[in-house]
């Protein structure tokens, strides 16, 4: 009976409106505002991941499934960022177009079998991505495939330009380490030659321990490090007790966009640098 609904749910929301702009769904704030500014007007985005809620952790849900299913494509992280879609089949196998970032993104952080899955934090990453999904929605939508190419074309010029500038500023940095809450910003500090040398948090189900919390005083310590990157929706004690114990500085950064109010990717990752930057100089 329970399955009879859910398929009796999803049928009255895969209802196709008349006249609608093709749609997309992306799973993640920060790729909707990547895939805003090549697909313009032409089409309307969807987003999965909500303000206070985190890909890893992320059931899906009628709605969203409906979503997805509703759409002429999909932008996803892959990189096993979004397991939850794996109750919907094999995403490869989806009759649903999708771009799939990571297969966008080499070289990857990690080991082969699970890659640091937070790319979207390089903008040197995203702008060697931005000509692909350029072409994906040239492919969905043909008759304003000259749009897309342009758009895409614009938008790596910006990341590239980002890019230059977050290395500029990064050579005045007088520190070059920090630690970090979760494995989040990887991919950004190493763009830029920052250093980590604490991760509190290695794994989603982790939580540090006593033990492990003075292991990272110890190591703050001796490395002399007193920044500590953490997340908006952390609420764990430790952020403050090593900033306390370890005479640190506590920087909350946004890996997720929540933040209000932000009118393109770029403007997204150069507010995140902003503060980092500031706690390292």
């Amino acid at each position: 009976m329970k399955r009879a609904l859910l398929v009796l749910s999803l049928l009255v929301l895969l209802l196709p409106l008349q006249g609608a702009k093709p749609s997309l769904t992306a799973t993640i704030p920060p790729l909707t505002l990547w895939l805003s500014e090549i697909a313009g007007p032409q089409m309307e985005i969807t987003t999965l991941i909500k303000p206070g809620s985190s890909p890893h952790t992320f059931a899906l849900t009628v709605s969203a499934a409906a979503s997805i299913h509703r759409s002429k494509g999909m932008v996803l992280v892959g990189a096993d960022l979004e397991p939850w879609l794996k109750e919907m089949g094999n995403p490869k196998k989806s009759s649903i177009p999708l771009f799939v970032l990571a297969d966008h993104c080499a070289p990857l952080i990690g080991p082969a079998d699970h890659p640091n899955p937070h790319l979207w934090l390089s903008p040197r990453r995203m702008a060697k991505a931005t000509p692909a999904l350029g072409e994906f929605l040239a492919r969905l939508d043909p008759a304003n495939a000259p749009l897309y190419r342009k758009r895409a074309g614009e938008v790596k010029r910006r990341l590239e330009e980002l890019d230059k500038s977050l290395t500029q500023q990064s050579r005045s940095l007088s520190k070059r380490a920090v630690v970090v809450h979760h494995p989040s910003w990887n991919y950004l500090l190493e763009d830029y030659g920052i250093r980590v040398v604490a991760t509190v948090e290695r794994n989603d189900e982790e939580t540090p321990s006593p033990r492990r919390i003075q292991e990272i005083l110890e190591t703050m310590k001796r490395e002399r490090v007193d920044v500590i990157l953490t997340e908006p929706n952390v609420s764990a004690p430790w952020g403050r007790m090593l900033s306390q114990e370890g005479r640190g500085r506590e920087v909350v950064l946004d890996p997720l966009a929540f933040t209000p109010n932000l009118k393109s990717y770029a403007q997204f990752l150069e507010k995140n640098f902003l503060l980092l930057k500031d706690a390292l100089r």
